[in-house]
């Protein structure tokens, strides 16, 4: 490193022994190093405080949720109605066949293979019931801004999509398949997206 000579025009002049003078009533001023947090109310690249704007939960996010709740809830129902269904009155069923089979037309056989049917019956009608009320509780944790929540949520509405299609029979399959629709696209338009994110990041600054 080389120094400028003596009496170069262009170094600084100071008295001897005088360290140099600034204006008064201002200190020096230093440049904050790198990697310094900004102090508590200081304006950072998020907001104020160092956090992002405040984002309210989006209505096609809410309107998405409750679609599915509805639709889950009364799954769930008719699901636990078809078991208490099922219990009650599958015996009664099966000696209603035997009585009068020619009425029915079944033969031995096939009374006895519906009547071995009832344990695979009753597992399906659990199994349904079991899904239709974790989608009740998938649904409340979406509109409470978890994302996996939304995909699950998004997944269990595809399958329900896909079966209504198959199934679709009469007006009120084409409620459950519109319904289906409607919560999926919900559930990622208006902003859903930018909310989730702002939720993910709330989470994880303990807010």
């Amino acid at each position: 490193m080389s120094y400028p000579p003596p009496g170069d025009p262009n170094q600084p002049q100071y008295p001897p022994n005088q360290p140099p003078q600034y204006p008064p009533n201002q200190p020096p001023q230093y440049q904050q190093p790198y990697g310094t947090p900004y102090p508590t109310g200081q304006e950072s690249g998020y907001g104020y405080g160092g956090y992002a704007p405040h984002i309210e939960r989006p209505g096609s996010v809410t309107a998405g949720a409750v679609i599915a709740i509805v639709l889950s809830g009364i799954s769930a129902l008719a699901a636990l109605g078809s078991l208490v269904g099922v219990i009650a009155a599958w015996n009664s069923m099966i000696d209603e066949f035997r009585s009068d089979p020619g009425q029915y037309e079944l033969t031995a056989d096939q009374i006895d293979q519906i009547a071995d049917a009832k344990a695979g019956v009753v597992v399906f009608v659990v199994i349904w019931a079991i899904i239709a009320a974790f989608g009740v509780v998938v649904a409340v944790l979406a509109i409470k801004g978890q994302n996996w929540a939304r995909i699950t949520l998004t997944v269990l509405a595809a399958i329900s999509l896909v079966i209504g299609l198959i199934l679709i029979t009469s007006f009120i399959s084409a409620i459950w398949v519109l319904g289906s629709i409607a919560c999926i696209i919900c559930l990622f338009v208006g902003g859903a997206n930018d909310w989730y994110r702002y939720r993910r990041d709330q989470r994880r600054q303990g807010v």
